[in-house]
């Protein structure tokens, strides 16, 4: 097979390391890319003008690259340096070099910089071996990049910090740049993040490209379209004569000049862009590179969206020496040390600087006006004040212009060139949280009924500017977003405006309009798009029932949150929200009066007691959900009377009490037939088979999620079917079945996947991690375990944590040489529910620690295998005030403060 040299192209290495198949792209200048280079002896790198190889070979002294390009017949090379030497600056200069060594005569003396020593570059240039082919090739000299003696001339202006984490936005401009049918080149950014000294950066690079050198016009002061072609004449240097219009002097001027003009700050002239084309037209050797926080709209246009620089990711484990490696991080540490030399990144204060870059979006001006702050603040008190970040960054260089001495100054500079309809749009895009459709913002005009039609002609006018980010969601939806400082803003402007409370409640009024439509469609073929839709509007629908409780006095308002919450029950409950659903719920339940509609009140009762019952306390979800019974039977609505059995039996069937359960569910089947209500019926005949497997009435259990499975299948009900699948997989396992189990409960994990239904995931990767275990699979059974055990922390479900860490206690039991048939006896009694009194005559494989009684060493035992409290009663037959008091003992003397503490210990001092 042949081998694809790996090749450099726009600041990434691609590479394929077989069939085919390209590993990640590695970008120049990282840790990564100096690393590569270590491993490898050669790469192709390549430009719009120019390509070549490059290679590592063996020298006095070490391990050198060179470049090597034929063109005519002739092998030009070219000294590249140590490893560490290629930056992305490097390889673009020494393209340059061959490439125009390529177009002169070979007796015409070429010049390369020189990386090496002076003494080992003689030995190297001496020492320099064979050609890249076996055929006699014409070498030039080794080569030494310098500037050429005549520099073009350029009015750059002189910067006075240094330009980080550009690298590779430089390199792909210049290469932008550099194209022949590319004339006119745009950057487009939003305010402060860094686009003139970008462009000042690419000038630099690209000044030998243009013979007649370049100019840089600074457009900041002017506001006026007329003046635009005035100012670049004059800092062109030419005078104005009476009777010429100044665009056919600058067409005299430029028309046979290659030069280049960088126009800085146009945003605020836009409307001279057409000016900017005919120049083109006229002058064929020039080329524009143009700042502007507005798209231009020329034909001969190029865009380039200059990002804000990269953060770091929210991982737990990052360490100092990779965090320092983020643009924006580096950026805040360089100002930071301009403020306060002995400044330094390190363990204590490297989480609040990594999340100051976080909260500012990356942004670099917002980056250097926080770490000037660093001379008063530390990172983390810094860091608190940044909820209002508008006032605290502030008090900018006084060279700096005025509009970025602040960050409000430089937002006001934006909003100030907006229209009045657009200015209006943009505070009202500020009520949104997290972005938003365009769909969503037509709806809030239509509900604030201003009569305004052309909605998607401003949003997208604000795009252009840079005021609002197009970001494509994992659906495929198109969202807009806000920075959020930018956000921020927005919002002080709405409260000047005096908008916001109609703003506000046309947001909660349009959020509970479209989750009501979304609820019929939770247990249906279109659940996961909804589930995905609505997890993406979570800010959304947090604020909008935050305002409407806010202002509960009003009862239309305490309504809508009631409706709003009560509709979003089963998103919340199977995509584990059960803290943020609970919160909600019982804060609008406590300001619930008689004025609200009964069926309201009820469906809200539901959801609060299905969410509260979720986060473990049992008695009040179940004190819940019977009021919900209670009111739904008042109100004579009986499909929701009978859906609410659902929750209802669930809670009795978690607490062991299998005939309350089942008498629940049977009471719920009957008004469920009555009333026809298919999907009531398919989840209490789902419920009820389980119950039946955990009481060990296989055959019994088999009928009733065979039937539940097929009405499932009729609804389309992916979620169900999943969950009807991972039931089936248990009653195999149960049964011995472990083959039918394990294929049952891979379809599970599929289908809980994609609905992003985390407790049913983690369930699932449980039970397949016993399957693993039972099957000698161990390394397997890890993967499973340790995913399952970090589902359940999140959801901060002690019970389940606890079973998944005595799982993975069996799993290092098995690693440290234990046998494997007593374990995967005790895996198999932990999911069949059988044989747990039997444990209590046992003997403890370590002697109890000192303090721990007989009983608590058993109720020990019990707990690691996630029994409940309740459970844990029943086995010992004691009374449940009796083991909460033996489980406080136990924490007590165990210096443990949860079940997920105390299994791990009694793990680790092997008493279980």
């Amino acid at each position: 097979m042949v081998h694809s040299i790996p090749k450099v192209h726009l600041g990434l290495l691609h590479e394929q390391i077989a069939n085919g198949i390209a590993s990640e792209p590695i970008m120049l200048g990282t840790v990564e890319w100096f690393a590569w280079l270590e491993q490898h002896r050669s790469f192709c790198f390549e430009t719009a003008q120019s390509t070549f190889t490059a290679r590592k070979e063996k020298r006095p002294g070490g391990w050198y690259w060179y470049a090597y390009r034929r063109k005519q017949g002739k092998l030009h090379t070219a000294y590249l340096g140590k490893s560490e030497e290629l930056t992305v600056e490097r390889l673009n200069a020494v393209a340059t070099a061959l490439e125009r060594a390529g177009q002169l005569d070979t007796s015409t003396p070429l010049h390369l910089i020189p990386r090496l020593p002076r003494a080992d570059e003689d030995k190297a240039a001496q020492a320099h071996q064979a050609p890249l082919t076996s055929q006699p090739v014409l070498f030039t000299s080794a080569i030494r990049l310098t500037k050429p003696e005549s520099v073009p001339k350029h009015n750059l202006p002189a910067q006075l910090t240094t330009c980080v984490g550009r690298e590779q936005d430089v390199a792909t401009v210049v290469a932008l740049l550099r194209r022949p049918h590319v004339r006119l080149l745009n950057m487009i950014g939003t305010a402060g993040i860094g686009k003139t000294r970008l462009a000042i950066e690419v000038a630099r690079d690209v000044l030998d490209d243009f013979a007649d050198g370049l100019s840089f016009v600074s457009l900041a002061s002017i506001r006026s379209p007329h003046l635009v072609l005035p100012a670049l004449a004059r800092t062109l240097g030419l005078k104005e004569k009476e009777g010429q219009p100044v665009a056919d002097l600058l067409q005299a001027y430029l028309s046979q000049r290659q030069m280049l003009l960088v126009l800085d700050n146009f945003e605020q002239v836009v409307a001279a862009a057409p000016l900017l084309g005919e120049l083109l037209a006229t002058c064929p050797a020039l080329k524009l590179l143009v700042t502007s926080r507005e798209v231009l709209h020329l034909r001969a246009e190029q865009q380039f969206a200059v990002s804000p620089l990269a953060v770091p990711k929210l991982e737990p484990f990052l360490t100092v020496e990779l965090l320092s490696q983020y643009a924006a991080v580096e950026l805040f540490i360089q100002r930071a040390q301009a403020v306060k030399h002995d400044f330094q990144l390190h363990d204590a204060n490297a989480a609040a600087i990594a999340e100051i870059c976080r909260r500012l979006d990356g942004l670099p001006l917002a980056i250097e006006l926080a770490a000037a702050r660093v001379k008063v603040l530390s990172p983390q008190a810094l860091l608190a004040r940044l909820e209002h970040r508008l006032e605290v960054l502030s008090d900018g260089a006084w060279d700096l212009p005025e509009r970025q001495q602040t960050l409000r100054n430089t937002l006001q500079w934006s909003y100030h060139l907006l229209n009045a309809r657009e200015q209006r749009l943009f505070r009202r895009l500020s009520v949104f949280v997290g972005g938003s459709t365009v769909e969503a913002v037509e709806a809030l005009y239509a509900l604030l009924d201003d009569g305004e039609d052309r909605v998607l002609e401003m949003v997208t006018s604000l795009l252009d500017k840079s005021l609002l980010l197009n970001r494509q969601s994992g659906d495929g939806e198109q969202r807009l977003l806000m920075l959020e400082m930018i956000h921020e803003y927005g919002l002080e402007m709405l409260a000047t405006s005096g908008e916001m409370e109609a703003a506000h409640q046309a947001h909660a009024r349009y959020y509970l309009r479209l989750v009501e439509e979304a609820e019929p469609a939770f247990w249906g073929p279109q659940q996961a798009a909804w589930f995905n839709r609505l997890e993406q509007e979570r800010g959304n629908l947090r604020k909008a029932l935050n305002w409407l409780l806010e202002r509960a006095e009003g009862e239309q308002n305490l309504e809508m949150a009631l409706r709003l919450g009560g509709a979003l029950w089963w998103f919340w409950f199977r995509r584990a929200h059960f803290t943020e659903g609970a919160f909600f719920m019982q804060r609008a339940l406590a300001l619930a009066h008689a004025h609200v509609p009964v069926h309201v009140q009820a469906k809200a009762l539901r959801c609060a007691g299905h969410l509260v019952d979720a986060q473990g306390d049992t008695e009040r979800g179940e004190a819940l959900l019977a009021e919900s019974v209670a009111l739904f039977t008042e109100s004579g609505n009986q499909v929701e009377r009978a859906r609410t059995f659902f929750p209802f039996g669930m809670i009795a069937a978690a607490r062991g009490e299998f005939a309350v359960a089942s008498s629940r569910y049977q009471e719920g089947l009957a008004i469920a037939r009555a009333a026809g209500d298919r999907l009531a019926i398919a989840n209490l005949l789902h419920t009820s088979g389980n119950v039946a497997r955990r009481q060990g009435e296989y055959a019994r259990a088999y009928t009733l999620l065979e039937e539940s499975n097929d009405l499932l299948k009729e609804l389309g009900n992916r979620g169900g079917i999943a969950s009807s699948h991972l039931r089936m997989a248990e009653l195999m396992f149960a049964q011995g079945e472990e083959r039918k189990a394990q294929a049952l409960a891979e379809e599970a994990l599929v289908g809980h996947r994609e609905m992003g239904d985390m407790a049913s995931i983690a369930e699932t990767l449980d039970l397949l991690g016993q399957l693993a275990i039972q099957q000698g699979q161990i390394a397997q059974a890890r993967i499973y375990l340790e995913e399952s055990l970090m589902i359940w922390k999140e959801t901060s479900d002690e019970a389940r944590t606890a079973q998944s860490l005595s799982l993975l206690a069996q799993v290092d039991a098995i690693e440290r040489g234990q046998t494997a048939q007593r374990l995967s006896m005790k895996g198999s009694e932990l999911t069949r529910g059988e044989g747990y009194g039997q444990q209590k005559s046992e003997s403890a494989t370590a002697a109890s620690p000192p303090g721990l009684t007989r009983r608590e060493l058993e109720v020990l035992r019990l707990l690691t295998r996630g029994f409940t409290n309740i459970q844990i009663a029943e086995q010992l037959v004691v009374s449940l005030p009796t083991v909460n008091t033996h489980v406080r003992s136990i924490y007590n003397k165990l210096g443990v403060t949860s079940r997920s503490a105390a299994t791990r210990y009694a793990f680790e001092q092997h008493l279980v």
